[in-house]
């Protein structure tokens, strides 16, 4: 998938989200979408600067992404919450987020949006 290619699908990613924020029974997915759009969105950042990512199923944990990343620079400590997301990815397939572990994600969105929109400015996008 090229550079932009990640950035498209992000959004995409994020659309979907905010359609469904709102829907309570919806929690999970919208939390997976979140999820998925901020790791291509450090993907991205990754493959601009050329350091390589782990495709195993490694490459999927937001932690290590943006560890990866801040190797190249601090600048995105400030988004450290949205690895919260990072439960999304694994633990809701086969079962709901217990109500205690829930991240709330309209403030995830609201965060992945300036994220997006910094990527895009630094990125010249």
């Amino acid at each position: 998938m090229n550079d932009l290619n990640l950035l498209r699908k992000a959004k995409d990613d994020i659309d979907l989200a905010t359609k469904l924020v709102s829907d309570e029974r919806q929690h999970d997915n919208v939390g997976y979408h979140l999820a998925q759009a901020v790791e291509k969105i450090l993907k991205f950042m990754l493959e601009q600067r050329r350091i390589g990512y782990l495709k195993s199923s490694r490459g999927h944990n937001l932690r290590i992404l943006l560890g990866q990343l801040k190797t190249s620079s601090q600048h995105f400590d400030k988004y450290e919450r949205l690895l919260d997301l990072d439960v999304y990815q694994s633990n809701i397939r086969y079962d709901y987020l217990p109500q205690n572990e829930r991240a709330d994600l309209k403030l995830m969105l609201e965060e992945i949006y300036e994220l997006l929109k910094e990527v895009e400015t630094l990125e010249k996008i």
